[in-house]
């Protein structure tokens, strides 16, 4: 999304006619688009980093340990304590033990 602004903002600039031929109008609006082409790319430069500090790595134990049908096979006891020996939930979990 961000990468779209940044691209707005340089089209925005590059519509403008050159340096020697714009009026002060021309100039009011080149000093915007550069002030809103300036934050977009901090603005992105800081998604960056957030995102880059979030990244977790994962070894293959903990990947096959965190897929859904692994911690729900986990949690089996705990709701087929809960539940009807019959459940549609219960008989599920049963045919995914047989698999």
């Amino acid at each position: 999304m961000l990468d779209q602004c940044i691209r707005a903002w340089q089209n925005a600039l590059d519509c403008l006619p050159p340096e020697g031929k714009m009026t002060p109008q021309h100039k009011d609006m080149k000093a915007q688009f550069e002030v809103g082409l300036k934050k977009a790319g901090e603005s992105n430069a800081e998604k960056l980093r957030v995102a880059e500090g979030n990244i977790k790595v994962m070894g293959k134990d903990e990947v096959r340990n965190d897929l859904p049908w692994i911690r729900a096979l986990a949690m089996e006891k705990e709701l087929a304590a809960k539940q009807h020996k019959y459940s549609s939930v219960r008989i599920y979990m049963l045919f995914l033990v047989d698999i």
